[in-house]
């Protein structure tokens, strides 16, 4: 695959696209420009009168628009308040309006005292013509414990997205953030790089939905190369078109690292329910997979509820609620490192009397191979522990697409150890996929409203 990263000035770049040995044709743009906000940046001034910066974009999208195939994309991201330009300028360009998409970013207002405060960004998707690729995803949004109920089949990805986070300069920015502290990139802590710098997960979204394996994807304005880091990983190829040296620097280290945080796995289970998913999801370059890995708390933090207490809450509301276990018999319990931030047990304990009781233990893996390595770890702690409680009794709880159809090919030792598996975060915090995951396993029954172990007498 190509990943072309150029360093230059957009407009004269693009004019001398074509030109180039690898070209053939654009597929897919994402326009994330400068907002002309007056921000300084190393390599301009994010400063210029209105009619000069419009003028400057119209000119920028009519070169696109020349070089992008007929069908072809474009998502122009930009301020709500801009978005009368942002339509007319596309329109008067030759693209057909297809979408305003609303992203809803999942922060925090900044408070006004004259206006409602805004929370949200515009993204415009306009086609050359109808559209040559356009993929209906379908995807698993949150579900509250308390107030929904699982959709069997997921729910399609409609022009409002308000599921995916903004990377904010808070915890919430992760390690996904790209930070430097003493001139040294990719730490954990120091400042912000790039303060604009757009999420994995929006970038896999748009590519998703607008282009196929082999297609060329566009960014005019790369700063940290997310388009052409997502692009990568879904065999896509890129061209990527950035001013600033450092921003060039930090792109070509981004695609030879391939950081664990730029990893979009951890997505595709988004999108199960999407018929043609493996089709547009082609998977090229990843992560080794072959260590046995500890949780990482962040990891765990950053899912789509961000908070790991809603397991423990979700958990013992449908034993509770479901099977008529008192709340006293519950324990909830994790072991956390501060030294090297691994959490190395989590775990929900039901004490049914004094003898028996099950543990629901969460395990995320991010390929087949990781878990069937993690069951194995935990069938022989749990061995170890059967040695001094015979009664003792254990189901693991694993999350992770790369299990779909293909749990039987886990050893699971005489199937000593019971897996649920969950496609999805989403469903392992949801009380009725959960109380219905535990009834089709029938690890609990009824019997006049006392709840027993299956198995046990």
């Amino acid at each position: 695959m190509i990943n072309e990263v150029i360093k230059g000035d957009c407009e004269k770049i693009l004019l001398s696209l074509k030109d180039k040995q690898f070209f053939n044709g654009i597929h897919l743009t994402f326009l994330d420009p400068p907002f002309n906000q007056g921000k300084k940046y190393n390599s301009h001034m994010d400063s210029m009168p209105e009619e000069e910066y419009w003028n400057w974009m119209e000119r920028v999208i009519e070169k696109i628009y020349e070089l992008t195939v007929d069908g072809g994309a474009i998502y122009f991201m930009q301020r709500e308040k801009n978005t009368e330009y942002v339509l007319r300028t596309l329109r008067e360009t030759g693209w057909t309006f297809q979408n305003l998409i609303i992203w809803s970013k999942l922060t925090s207002a900044i408070p006004s005292k004259i206006r409602f405060s805004k929370k949200f960004q515009i993204i415009a998707f306009f086609t050359k013509g109808k559209p040559l690729a356009f993929n209906s995803l379908r995807y698993e949004p949150p579900l509250l414990a308390m107030h929904e109920y699982e959709r069997e089949t997921g729910m399609y990805v409609t022009d409002i997205w308000d599921d995916i986070r903004e990377l904010t300069s808070g915890f919430f920015a992760g390690e996904e953030a790209i930070r430097i502290k003493n001139d040294k990139l990719f730490t954990k802590e120091g400042e912000r790089f790039h303060k604009q710098q757009s999420p994995i997960e929006l970038l896999t979204r748009i590519i998703l939905s607008s282009s196929k394996p082999g297609d060329f994807i566009l960014d005019p304005f790369a700063g940290t190369g997310v388009t052409s880091i997502v692009a990568k990983q879904l065999e896509r190829n890129s061209i990527s078109i950035e001013l600033d040296t450092q921003n060039i620097d930090l792109i070509n280290k981004r695609l030879a690292l391939m950081r664990q945080a730029d990893n979009i796995e951890k997505f595709q289970s988004n999108y199960a329910y999407t018929s043609n998913l493996e089709e547009i999801w082609k998977q090229g370059s990843s992560h080794d997979d072959s260590k046995v890995e500890n949780y990482n708390f962040e990891d765990i933090q950053k899912i789509k509820l961000n908070n790991i207490l809603l397991m423990k809450e979700t958990v013992k509301n449908s034993l509770i609620n479901e099977f008529n276990i008192p709340k006293e018999k519950i324990k909830f319990d994790y072991r956390y490192k501060d030294d090297d931030k691994k959490v190395h047990r989590f775990e929900l304990i039901v004490h049914c009397d004094i003898k028996k009781k099950v543990i629901f233990r969460l395990i995320y893996a991010k390929s087949l191979n990781q878990a069937d390595l993690l069951v194995k770890k935990i069938i022989l702690e749990k061995n170890l522990v059967k040695k001094k409680n015979p009664e003792f009794f254990i189901v693991f709880v694993i999350s992770g697409v790369a299990f779909k159809n293909k749990l039987n090919e886990i050893d699971l030792e005489n199937n000593e150890c019971l897996i649920i598996p969950f496609f999805g975060w989403e469903k392992v915090f949801s009380i009725p996929s959960f109380s219905q995951s535990l009834k089709d396993q029938k690890i609990f029954k009824f019997h006049n409203k006392q709840t027993s172990l299956n198995g046990f007498s």
